[in-house]
């Protein structure tokens, strides 16, 4: 009795599988103020993962604003790695923001699929991160020593004419 076996190998293709791993994050740097406007810094971060076999073509992640601001960069990932990408953000809007995140093959000739392209969003929460409704920390100070200077002054000219 002869059984025959047939062995076929899978050939798995070789490809890069990027994507957006976890949820991006935001973290407040600073906060500035002129007037009534008030400018504030985050940082972006948005992990990036390639669960291919091969290093990933040239990738561009962007970020715009609702009013179409954009901002981009560009990089690549090894396969089986996890790559942090940040980006400065400021603005001057002082409700929440929502953040368009895209990314796809920097290549426009190359075809954009699930392996290689994708998009988000993140909501910049604004009234979480506003420390002390804009005022700029240390006025308060120069203020106080400015006054107790010329409450100083004052008071020696006032006891010279008397």
């Amino acid at each position: 009795m002869f059984i025959t076996v047939n062995l076929t190998a899978i050939a798995e293709e070789d490809r890069a599988e990027i994507s957006i791993k976890g949820t991006p994050k935001y973290e407040l740097l600073s906060q500035n103020s002129s007037g009534d406007i008030v400018v504030s810094r985050y940082k972006i971060s948005i992990t990036f993962e390639n669960t291919g076999n091969i290093e990933s073509d040239l990738i561009k992640a962007n970020l715009t604003d609702s009013e179409g601001f954009v901002l981009d960069k560009t990089f690549k990932i090894d396969a089986l790695e996890t790559k942090v990408i940040e980006f400065d953000w400021s603005t001057i809007f002082t409700e929440d923001q929502q953040l368009q995140i895209n990314y796809g093959p920097a290549d426009l000739g190359t075809i954009r699929n699930k392996n290689n392209s994708g998009k988000t969003t993140l909501t910049i929460k604004v009234l979480e991160n506003n420390n002390g409704g804009g005022s700029t920390p240390g006025f308060e100070i120069a203020s106080i020593t400015i006054a107790l200077l010329f409450s100083i002054i004052f008071l020696k000219y006032k006891s010279k004419r008397h």
